[in-house]
């Protein structure tokens, strides 16, 4: 005599794999909860958030990377001349010294600049001091317009922001600073507050 086996009904076998499911996610939420050092900070109405490249934001629809936040740049003292000078400007350009000492780190640093303000419709014209085989433009604080303002990036035996007429000089004792001081400059182009909320 054959036995019969129970069957399972389809029903109970879709209700089976579909609490699976919702366990398993729940489980997945909890672990990546406890896992997850994801970071949210605001700065005025701007929203950072930790990403393995540095801090990420949004202005418009367009996606940022910054290696710093702006609460972590407060102690750099920009001028009120200054910040003016960097306000509504629709071409900002960029020069150094071919030969200086950070001039690997400038390179990075303009290119980061070029890609962060391109993406808020501003051009960066990058160039040099003087004539080189580059055929780069001759950027420097004798040939500055009203209208179009110069960072000049240098290595120096100080850090500072200053300037001489349209002519914005950022000089640094380290890479490192550099780069900080550059970065407090773009939030300043790209009307990113400072003040957390």
């Amino acid at each position: 005599m054959k036995r019969k086996e129970p069957r399972i009904k389809k029903e109970a076998i879709i209700t089976i794999f579909l609490a699976a499911i919702m366990v398993f996610s729940i489980f997945g939420i909890i672990i990546e909860g406890f896992t997850s050092n994801s970071q949210r900070v605001f700065y005025g109405s701007q929203a950072f958030s930790t990403t393995d490249k540095g801090w990420a934001t949004k202005i418009g629809s367009k996606n940022f990377i910054f290696s710093y936040l702006p609460g972590e740049l407060k102690d750099i003292t920009v001028s009120d001349e200054i910040k003016n000078m960097l306000v509504g400007k629709k071409e900002i350009d960029f020069t150094s010294d071919f030969n200086d000492t950070f001039k690997q780190q400038i390179a990075f640093i303009v290119f980061d600049s070029e890609q962060k303000l391109s993406e808020a419709n501003i051009y960066l014209r990058d160039g040099f001091t003087a004539e080189t085989e580059y055929q780069k433009p001759i950027i420097n604080c004798n040939n500055q317009s009203e209208f179009i303002p110069i960072i000049y990036l240098k290595s120096g035996n100080d850090t500072a922001i200053k300037s001489e007429g349209n002519c914005i000089i950022i000089s640094a004792e380290s890479t490192e600073d550099l780069v900080r001081y550059t970065g407090k400059i773009i939030y300043i182009i790209l009307g990113i507050k400072e003040e957390i909320n």
